[in-house]
């Protein structure tokens, strides 16, 4: 003889909110309209989110992914907070790194220039500019295309003052007229400072009489 087999009672679907505003069964007529929640009933705790997805009402369903959304917004905006002060501790530091250091561009290089050599040239530079005795930690030329730019990265740091203070001597000189001399940057302090030039170039060629000082 067959064994019976017992039904197994289903189990009815769960809404966010019932019939009456408060969380139930869905009632099975479907002549009866369901409330939809409002923005304030859009909040969830961890054990209240609905399990079985199949016999999920839409309202029901779409309860379930704005809260999900909710906890992923509140991971992100987390992780993005944690991400800009990571960011803002690297600038600090790259910025402490190049407080004593200041960029010579277009000063003459020569072929297979040796690094003594460009010692030399920035010792001469810096004596014609008013400052033979700067006490500096190293000189060395970066890029690749001649002339490099050279890095000067001095001691102390009314050293750099003096060395940006003397600069305006270059022009002085027929043979340094065209080297210029410029404080160190950040990756986006340079990159702060050519939107900056770019947006004085078009205001320039609105009213050639307006200067910039950058």
């Amino acid at each position: 003889m067959p064994s019976k087999r017992l039904a197994t009672p289903k189990r009815p679907a769960v809404s966010p909110l019932g019939n009456e505003g408060k969380r139930g069964p869905i009632s099975s007529d479907p002549r009866q309209k369901q409330r939809s929640p409002t923005p304030e009933e859009f909040v969830m705790t961890e054990d209240e989110i609905p399990v079985d997805w199949k016999t999920m009402s839409m309202d029901a369903k779409l309860f379930n992914v704005l809260r999900t959304s909710q906890v992923f917004t509140k991971d992100v905006e987390k992780l993005v907070d944690r991400v800009q002060q990571h960011d803002h501790d690297i600038e600090m530091v790259r910025k402490q790194l190049v407080r004593n250091t200041v960029r010579i561009r277009n000063l003459e290089e020569d072929e297979n220039e040796s690094p003594m050599k460009t010692i030399e040239k920035v010792e001469s530079l810096l004596a014609k500019i008013g400052l033979p005795k700067i006490d500096y930690d190293d000189i060395f030329r970066i890029g690749k295309f001649a002339p490099r730019p050279i890095i000067l990265e001095m001691l102390r740091r009314r050293d750099k003052t003096a060395v940006l203070v003397a600069k305006k001597n270059l022009k002085n000189f027929p043979e340094t007229k065209n080297v210029f001399i410029s404080s160190e940057l950040t990756g986006r302090e340079a990159e702060v400072e050519k939107q900056l030039r770019n947006t004085a170039k078009i205001w320039k060629q609105t009213d050639p009489a307006l200067k910039f000082f950058i």
